[in-house]
């Protein structure tokens, strides 16, 4: 887990950086963004220990070891950092079973009647991020967990 440290001290400073340049490039946001959108989700999830659950089949690990799997998958810019769409996984079902999508869909289904048909539809639709709306995310999301972290 060093270079995940290493890689959020990156983060950090992109957020924290008031003079960011343009020259920034869309896909390294999207991977920053990506990171941070991913740690602050598995961090809420989790207890005061750092166990959170599989959202899909109940098992249960630290949150450095699960995963932020996508039940439309994350190709979509629309709800790729959509926590209605984004849930903590194992990394088995993730993974090794695809995203384990049907139980995937039962699960949300149970939570939230009538969603997957909406996250579905919601996916159909075609957007692209500017960089500025990744940089506002960046730093949204880098708030968030440093409040889940005090």
């Amino acid at each position: 887990h060093y270079w995940l440290g290493v890689r959020m001290k990156s983060v950090n400073k992109v957020a924290s950086r008031e003079d960011q340049t343009d020259d920034e490039d869309v896909a390294t946001l999207k991977k920053d963004l990506d990171l941070i959108f991913s740690r602050w989700l598995r961090q809420s999830g989790a207890d005061k220990d750092g166990i959170c659950e599989c959202f899909i089949c109940g098992d249960k690990g630290h949150y450095s070891i699960m995963q932020a799997g996508h039940y439309v998958k994350r190709g979509n810019s629309f709800l790729r950092y959509d926590p209605r769409n984004v849930k903590i996984n194992c990394k088995s079902c993730n993974e090794y079973k695809g995203g384990n999508i049907i139980q995937y869909a039962f699960k949300l289904e149970e939570e939230n009647p009538g969603i997957t048909e909406y996250l579905v539809e919601e996916g159909n639709l075609v957007y692209k991020f500017t960089r500025q709306e990744l940089k506002d995310l960046i730093a949204e999301y880098s708030r968030k967990l440093k409040l889940l972290q005090k």
